[in-house]
């Protein structure tokens, strides 16, 4: 994992960084009942950026696919209500739980493909698979990616994708990540998104900002957090005098990152919190909310990832 660690004391900042394994080419084969992509055991370990790419574009063509309602034969396509939205029957080669599964599953792990169904809004209705009424398409031509390997985590391994957009020679950048599974092959644990840049420079950290003003500006220490839900006003009664002294990177989620802050405080007589005389430490759970701009989620005494 990559950890950042701050020192206010003149704020200096040093950068650990995580290393780089090599991935080993093997010759690409496909299982044709799935059409996913495997190795043989003794490359269970091994997957090129290429074959990434084509697991990824792979994926991105069902998703179409999927989207469309499928192929439709002759006289199949049928619409109805469902709490007052329009929806439309999969087509029969998708059209059941079963079959939508394993036509998921040729290329997701079995998580994810219970995800998508879940986002995509996809129910059974009346022993058929049906979905919202939707089309669309998009210009990413995900079979022209570019992969570069980034780490591997939880047997995971992630990637940077970046994608062409159209005839034009601009592109889009995701991330995703694939995982082996022993006889199914490698199959993608984390679709593509989009990364959020959690990389929060030391002095525009909120947790950072949090500390500086919360004896000498209420107002700016709660700004500091998103659902405006922690009580700033009962957190410092009794503290005389806090100093921050470290702030270090502990543990990130796509769209979050957490903190861990080290701090001293001096505190009067009848303080009741949970803070001691000295030095303390807290958790901060962080989130990007625009350009360069990052707010506290939550903030407590004991990790929240």
């Amino acid at each position: 994992m990559k950890v950042k660690k701050w020192l206010y004391t003149g704020i200096a900042a040093t950068l650990l960084s995580i290393p780089v394994f090599t991935l080993t080419d093997h010759a690409e084969a496909k299982d044709q009942s799935n059409n996913s992509i495997v190795v043989k055991p003794s490359q269970e370990n091994s997957i090129t950026e290429k074959q990434v790419v084509a697991l990824v574009s792979k994926w991105k063509k069902n998703e179409t696919y999927i989207q469309m309602g499928g192929k439709y034969k002759e006289g199949e396509y049928k619409s109805f209500q469902y709490e007052n939205m329009p929806y439309r029957y999969l087509s029969s080669d998708i059209g059941t739980k079963k079959k939508l599964m394993k036509y998921l599953t040729g290329t997701l792990t079995r998580s994810q493909a219970n995800q998508f169904i879940e986002e995509r809004g996809i129910i059974e209705y009346k022993g058929k698979m049906a979905q919202p009424e939707a089309d669309g398409g998009s210009l990413l031509q995900w079979d022209k990616a570019k992969a570069v390997y980034l780490k591997t985590e939880n047997k995971s391994r992630m990637y940077k994708l970046v994608v062409p957009v159209g005839e034009s020679k601009e592109t889009q950048t995701f991330h995703t990540e694939v995982l082996y599974l022993q006889g199914k092959g490698w199959k993608i644990s984390e679709r593509p998104y989009m990364p959020v840049n959690l990389d929060i420079p030391g002095n525009i950290n909120p947790a950072f900002i949090f500390f500086k003003y919360l004896l000498v500006d209420q107002k700016q220490a709660a700004d500091q957090f998103l659902y405006g839900d922690f009580d700033i006003e009962q957190f410092k009664r009794g503290i005389k005098k806090v100093e921050f002294k470290s702030l270090d990177e502990r543990a990130r989620t796509k769209s979050q990152v957490e903190f861990s802050v080290t701090f001293t405080t001096e505190l009067d007589k009848g303080y009741k919190g949970s803070l001691k005389n000295g030095t303390n430490k807290m958790y901060f759970l962080i989130e990007n909310t625009g350009e360069m701009e990052f707010k506290i989620v939550s903030a407590s005494m004991e990790p929240n990832l």
